[in-house]
């Protein structure tokens, strides 16, 4: 399966033959994406931004492989994965397979568990279509917008009110997967790897494929067979990772808003520029474009903030501005029949 990578601090000749590469014969190793998706960045080490892209893509936890005329591989570069210049496509399939490995490497560690038997609703099934990459391709310019009910951000958010409404734990059923929901508890368990969990968001959830269902009984044993996830935690990161730099249907760049309290950066993944736009949003009413230009990054960061800040409940909108217009109309149209009546009594009168 390609990995979703994304391109950084690149010349324009250099990034449209890294564009052509992966779009050609990288195609099987790389998959191009935005940066905010993306679990890698190939990053131009001698630009004169690669070191700042670098830290940018450390920030989002992301793998870096670096293109250098010489490799540092003293620290702090000394995780990096390291092609030199000239560049071929060789080196870069090789600099691919490297970085799969390591993905791998890494996810066999995080889900080395002692083996124990499981009953036949627990056994993922085969790789699907969304562990097969066949996701919903979106240009961020042409489509800013995303719906979140029809993402697992929204199924996982009405199974949190139907849980707390009901008083028992919700169980969302995507795919043979499955996500139990406990908002007495706060938390959150699934039943398959924290890397499906990712691609999960990846996708538009229906009826079709997706229901959510009471459990047949609150099981408080759920650790000892599911991942178990902070429930208020999960939401902000899934809705990151479900907007993609785009923003909830019903609110637009200009929709002003405000943040009700500071996100828990000590317990939620500090997304990029989270914290500059925490301190603006926290002080001020402001829209994602005021925010965006004010700090100068790109808007799809603030949108992306925007979104996960809606799903923990923790932005609102600002209505003032729509109460205000709508206190100008009424001596508009008050004009109005002013005017209608006088009209009326010279055409009677007449």
């Amino acid at each position: 399966m390609p990995i979703d990578i994304a391109l950084d601090a690149f010349n324009t000749s250099t990034l449209k033959t890294m564009r052509a590469f992966i779009s050609s014969k990288g195609r099987h190793i790389f998959r191009l994406t935005d940066p905010m998706s993306s679990m890698a960045v190939i990053v131009d080490f001698d630009h004169p931004r690669g070191k700042q892209a670098i830290q940018q893509a450390r920030q989002r936890q992301q793998a870096v492989i670096a293109i250098a005329r010489e490799a540092q591989k003293d620290t702090p570069y000394h995780d990096l994965i390291w092609v030199n210049k000239p560049v071929t496509s060789l080196t870069m399939i090789a600099a691919g397979e490297k970085l799969h490995r390591r993905f791998n490497d890494s996810e066999a560690r995080h889900n080395s568990t002692p083996e124990t038997p499981k009953a036949d609703w627990e056994k993922l099934a085969p790789k699907t279509q969304w562990e097969n990459g066949n996701t919903i391709s979106f240009d961020i310019n042409k489509n800013p917008f995303y719906a979140p009910e029809n993402t697992l951000q929204g199924y996982i958010d009405r199974a949190k009110q139907m849980s707390a409404k009901k008083e028992q734990q919700m169980v969302i059923h995507c795919e043979n997967r499955q996500l139990i929901v406990d908002a007495s508890t706060n938390r959150l368990y699934i039943n398959f790897k924290v890397s499906v969990l990712k691609a999960l968001c990846r996708f538009e959830l229906n009826r079709k494929n997706t229901t959510i269902r009471p459990a047949l009984n609150n099981n408080r044993q759920l650790e000892e067979r599911f991942h178990a996830m902070c429930l208020d935690k999960a939401l902000w990161e899934i809705a990151l990772m479900c907007s993609r730099g785009r923003l909830p249907n019903g609110i637009n760049e200009n929709t002003p808003l405000q943040l009700s309290q500071w996100p828990i950066f000590t317990r939620w993944h500090i997304a990029p520029h989270a914290m500059r736009i925490s301190s603006v949003w926290i002080q001020q009413t402001a829209t994602a474009a005021q925010v965006a230009n004010q700090l100068n990054i790109e808007p799809y960061f603030a949108y992306a903030f925007l979104a996960a800040a809606m799903a923990a409940g923790i932005a609102e909108m600002d209505n003032s501005q729509a109460k205000t217009t709508k206190m100008n109309e009424y001596p508009q149209v008050a004009e109005t029949r002013k005017l209608i009546k006088n009209l009326m009594r010279k055409l009677v009168g007449a």
